[in-house]
């Protein structure tokens, strides 16, 4: 990272697992960016981290309009607006299976699409935001949504019922103090829903440093499975499912995203689109290097032995976790 205002200072631990980082190795050198991996969890993080200044200058407007020339940002946010319509409902429809509509914090809900998709299907939301050009989009549209990070919030503990992290978790610099926030604002037995990059994917393991993923300007930790769980532990969270998880895509989208990070499978990909044109539209459903990991918030003992239906519910998650470690 080049010297400046801009750097926060040196990590004497790791963000997930708290091992200090005189043992981690750097890996990488990215666009000016030193990327470690830690060697007990296998986080990849950005060392020097940014300050917040630099981090609240990154996600102003340009951000989702032209962002920073592939290294970060959207290309053009609102021409994903579509995708991402079909991807959130497929994720919200997942989370349904795991808790009943109540109310729902999202924490980086962006311009607000997922809040209005959960809104429409019933459950009662609100919104933080980083950004105060995506925050005051999403307010437009008769959203509630607070501008900042939630630590500084005055949100009312324990009073929801799901908090969504989607692509969230790699751009925050400080993973632990944030997944402590979460559960002082969820109620006893809530859930917390993530998706986030996964280092342990096959793509990550083939494109190496050209995996899109590997933005060191706004991607500050990238997890592996093993990180994320440690971290979850960490914050007396308790992990009842992690997989693979997908998105909707078109090989269009694919092949604009890839076209800088990786040259070779777009142009790959565009050779079959000129063989199969259909092919360029249509929509697929596809494992692009995420996890998608589901943790409760402990229900309170009762004269320090937890109910009946606790336990067995216990009992039933760790089946379920390990179905779901086996398949990811």
């Amino acid at each position: 990272m080049a010297p400046g205002s801009h750097v926060q200072g040196w990590l004497e631990h790791c963000p997930a697992c708290g091992t200090t980082t005189a043992d981690s190795r750097k890996i990488w050198f990215k666009h000016g960016h030193a990327i470690y991996r830690c060697p007990a969890c296998k986080l990849l993080y950005v060392n020097p981290q940014p300050n917040t200044e630099s981090i609240l200058t990154l996600y102003g407007q340009s951000y989702f309009e032209a962002g920073g020339f592939d290294r970060w940002g959207y290309r053009d946010y609102d021409s994903l607006l579509k995708l991402k319509n079909y991807t959130f409902q497929r994720w919200l429809a997942d989370l349904e299976s795991f808790a009943e509509k109540g109310r729902l914090l999202e924490i980086g809900c962006g311009t607000g699409l997922m809040l209005e998709i959960a809104r429409q299907s019933g459950w009662d939301v609100t919104g933080v935001e980083l950004s105060e050009y995506a925050a005051n989009h999403a307010r437009s549209h008769g959203l509630e949504v607070h501008t900042g990070v939630v630590q500084e919030t005055d949100l009312p503990v324990e009073s929801y019922d799901v908090v969504l992290m989607l692509d969230l978790l790699e751009h925050v610099p400080n993973p632990l103090e944030l997944f402590e926030s979460v559960g002082r604002l969820l109620k006893p037995g809530g859930l917390v829903y993530i998706v986030t990059p996964n280092t342990g994917s096959v793509s990550a393991k083939i494109q190496g440093v050209s995996w899109p993923h590997v933005k060191p300007e706004e991607h500050l930790c990238l997890f592996s499975k093993g990180a994320l769980q440690r971290l979850i532990a960490r914050s007396s969270l308790e992990l009842i499912a992690l997989s693979g998880s997908r998105k909707v895509m078109t090989f269009d989208h694919l092949i604009n995203e890839l076209g800088q990070t990786n040259r070779v499978v777009s142009v790959a990909l565009r050779g079959v689109c000129r063989i199969a044109p259909g092919l360029r539209t249509h929509r697929f459903y596809l494992p692009l290097g995420e996890m998608r990991a589901v943790a409760r918030k402990p229900q309170k003992c009762v004269q320090g032995v937890l109910s009946r239906e606790v336990a067995q519910a216990g009992h039933s998650n760790k089946e379920r976790t390990r179905d779901d470690l086996r398949e990811g």
